[in-house]
């Protein structure tokens, strides 16, 4: 599945190469981050970062890349199912890719639940890819994510599917 995951960032990239990326909301939210971490120490206080993450959740940010991730530490660490890597920059451009070729995308929150040292999600996804025989791809789930006491930002992004990855693989080959 790990060989399945690298050839969709791989396809990602080629077909985002030639794709037009959507904008995010313009970096008023990041020039926010930056006063207020300025103001409190290099930290953001907990009610900004949740903030933040509603505004990405919003925007579909993790299926559709169109979000600021303000609340991200740059170094992050984003995990799902298939993979697990750092960076900020290279999560923007996975999901950009990838959201670049969905249509019809819709994301319900169906869970927020707040705690000390984290937040965990639930949602619901569905979309259908821009390939020609359209597949749909649809699952449940949810993320984790974990805050780092010292900036109040997101250091973990860890994702569950409530699905089998070989059964979202199989979405793949089937038309919608």
């Amino acid at each position: 599945l790990k060989s399945v995951w690298y050839g969709a960032e791989a396809l990602g990239k080629v077909v985002g190469a030639n794709k037009e990326r959507p904008s995010s909301t313009g970096g008023s939210s990041s020039a926010a981050v930056a006063e207020a971490m300025a103001k409190n120490g290099g930290k953001l206080e907990r009610e900004q970062v949740v903030a933040l993450l509603k505004e990405d959740y919003d925007q579909s940010y993790f299926v559709s890349g169109v979000g600021e991730l303000a609340a991200y530490d740059p170094d992050c660490e984003f995990a799902d199912p298939f993979v697990s890597f750092k960076g900020v920059d290279r999560f923007k451009q996975n999901v950009g890719n990838l959201g670049g070729m969905m249509r019809d995308i819709d994301l319900k929150i169906t869970g927020w639940d707040e705690r000390a040292d984290e937040l965990e999600t639930s949602w619901r996804f569905s979309c259908v890819l821009d390939l020609p025989w359209r597949p749909k791809l649809a699952a449940a789930g949810g993320t984790t994510h974990v805050f780092d006491p010292a900036t109040g930002k997101v250091i973990r992004h860890v994702e569950r599917w409530d699905v089998r990855p070989g059964v979202v693989v199989k979405q793949l080959l089937l038309p919608s």
